[in-house]
């Protein structure tokens, strides 16, 4: 689909110039509006016809374990999110669950999951063959806590694990080196099953299913937590669902002995990936912004 947008990426509203003004029709900005006072600013906008929209994509309310909690509550982020919820015309949420924590403070909300676009460099992966089934995860900051749970142990598998926070250790697995986000999809080149664990909780119903995708983007088969946000996307043809509580290693075990298993999940999950294409994402925000 193509479209006739002008782009201009800013990092503070004082960087908005005139001219930029003059033919701005949205303002989009992540998790808050980077300006105070903010009602001044919502008030120029409205006057002059911009519409204000807020992507959120995590629920605002850190749980009490979460390293960044003291950070955050410091900056007053939480009271500033609301605030930009509150003042925005429109806010896009990945989910249903997110969208109901949402409309408590603003019913105007649209739902627009995560993408991923696989034209771009990193997405393009050779994966090396191998008479080996390879294991790998890959996980931001902060999820040791999902690591533990799972009981997961690549020890006498291939496994492979970024090297984050420990990660490696926890699963007994071969450390990746940490890439740029404009190039860790090629960590996934490095194995042929990724791991997704997940422990269940209301932060965690609010994230998206971005590592499912990531999973389908890249040929890998995936085994990940029967838990929100996957649930809702898991079907018995792109995944191997593990529920609370369930055997991780079983699974593993079992892609282990199966390769013809492990290509009927690459291959069912890359047929399901295409859903979540940056170009068919893309032709829903577009919608949402030509009819805000």
């Amino acid at each position: 689909m193509e479209m006739d947008v002008e782009v201009a990426f800013i990092e503070q509203i004082t960087d908005i110039g005139q001219d930029i003004w003059e033919k701005a029709t949205h303002i989009i900005a992540s998790r808050t509006f980077p300006v105070v006072p903010l009602d001044q600013f919502a008030k120029l906008c409205k006057r002059d016809g911009i519409k204000m929209i807020l992507d959120q994509d995590d629920w605002w309310h850190l749980p009490s374990d979460h390293p960044l909690r003291e950070t955050y509550e410091e900056r007053q982020l939480r009271q500033r999110i609301e605030v930009s919820i509150a003042i925005a015309d429109e806010v896009w949420v990945t989910n249903k669950t997110l969208a109901k924590k949402v409309s408590q403070i603003n019913r105007k909300i649209r739902i627009i999951p995560n993408a991923i676009n696989p034209k771009e460099e990193q997405w393009q992966i050779t994966r090396e063959p191998s008479d080996k089934i390879r294991f790998g995860y890959i996980g931001g900051q902060h999820h040791q806590k999902d690591l533990i749970e799972s009981k997961i142990n690549l020890k006498g598998y291939e496994g492979f694990a970024a090297d984050i926070d420990g990660y490696p250790k926890l699963i007994n697995a071969k450390p990746m080196k940490t890439l740029p986000p404009s190039e860790y999809g090629k960590l996934y080149q490095q194995f042929d099953v990724s791991l997704a664990p997940l422990n269940p909780s209301e932060f965690a119903k609010c994230k998206s299913h971005l590592k499912m995708i990531e999973a389908g983007m890249s040929g890998c088969a995936l085994i990940v937590s029967d838990v929100a946000p996957y649930s809702p996307y898991i079907t018995k043809e792109n995944c191997l669902a593990i529920p609370k509580g369930g055997d991780w290693m079983k699974a593993i075990k079992r892609l282990n002995d199966n390769p013809n298993q492990v290509q009927d999940l690459k291959d069912g999950l890359r047929e399901w990936v295409k859903d979540f294409s940056m170009e068919k994402i893309n032709e829903m925000r577009w919608n949402a912004l030509t009819n805000s």
